[in-house]
Order: structure tokens, then C-alpha cells, then sequence
């Protein structure tokens, strides 16, 4: 005779399970949606430096330009740093650093040494 059915005993397990794994998996949610959003906030913060160097080589640089700016970007606040350093006469680095403000992010920070092609 076969039976179709479930006993107590199963039923009882199943919950027993369930109820210790169930608290585990609603754990991990909060702290999955911070990496998120941690992680986005520096995508964005590169992304914003690397424009920032790119648009560099299109710019006539003085030593001790001031280039710095705030970019709201609503609920963040990023600020870009841009330093020019001749290394000599053809040839300039190029520092952009990107802070997001309000945080304890690191800062992203990118470097390149452009060859300028305006000297005599």
C-alpha cells in the first residue's frame, strides 16, 4: 500500500529548515545594497575623472590654474581636482583626482603625461 501524503515529521523539518535559513538570506539584502550602491558611486566617480583627464588634452594649461569644481549630482556630491605638472619643456602630467563628498569612499585618482605639440 502506498501513501500520498506528507507526514508530521516531514512537515516539522521543512519548517525547522526553512526557519534557519530564511533570517540568513534576509541578512545578506541590506548588506548587498550597500556594496550597490558603494559600487555605483565609484563608477561614477571614475567615469567623471576619466572625462575630466580626457578633456585635459583639449585644454591650454597655465601652472597653478585653479581647475577644481563641485558636480552635484543629486543626493552626491563629487569634487574634481585637475593638476598640471610640466615635466618639461614638450611634455606635462596630468593629476585628476575625484572625491565624493559626504563619504568615506577613497578618492579616484588618474594620472597621464601628455606631449604638447603648441610649444615653438
Amino acid at each position: 500500500m502506498s501513501k500520498s501524503g506528507v507526514s508530521l515529521l516531514e512537515v516539522v523539518v521543512a519548517l525547522g529548515l526553512v526557519a534557519v535559513i530564511m533570517p540568513l538570506i534576509l541578512n545578506l539584502l541590506p548588506s548587498s545594497m550597500m556594496s550597490l550602491r558603494r559600487s555605483e558611486r565609484l563608477a561614477v566617480a571614475t567615469t567623471l575623472a576619466a572625462y575630466r583627464l580626457d578633456e585635459a588634452q583639449l585644454l591650454p594649461y597655465k601652472v597653478g590654474q585653479d581647475l577644481d569644481e563641485v558636480i552635484n549630482l543629486n543626493p552626491q556630491r563629487y569634487r574634481l581636482q585637475r593638476v598640471f605638472t610640466p615635466v618639461d619643456d614638450y611634455r606635462v602630467d596630468v593629476s585628476v583626482s575625484c572625491v565624493l563628498l559626504d563619504s568615506n569612499l577613497p578618492p579616484i585618482e588618474l594620472r597621464t603625461r601628455l606631449i604638447r605639440e603648441d610649444q615653438p
